[in-house]
């Protein structure tokens, strides 16, 4: 029995190891999101300033 609990044990420490991995990954994902989008607004401002060389171009607001 007391062989069955220790390998009971390991298991659940493993798959526990694995969900904070998992949950670590998800938590990562809205800030590379964030700089995604960032880095879509700098290109579409510069290519909205491109289309028009006068200047008057409203930039995005953050």
């Amino acid at each position: 029995f007391f062989m069955l609990e220790m390998a009971a044990n390991r298991a659940i420490r493993a798959e526990n190891e694995q969900l904070q991995q998992q949950l670590r990954e998800v938590n990562a994902q809205p800030q590379n999101l964030q700089a995604e989008f960032q880095q879509h607004r700098i290109v579409e401002s510069a290519r909205l300033a491109a289309q028009n060389p006068n200047g008057n171009v409203m930039a995005y607001k953050s």
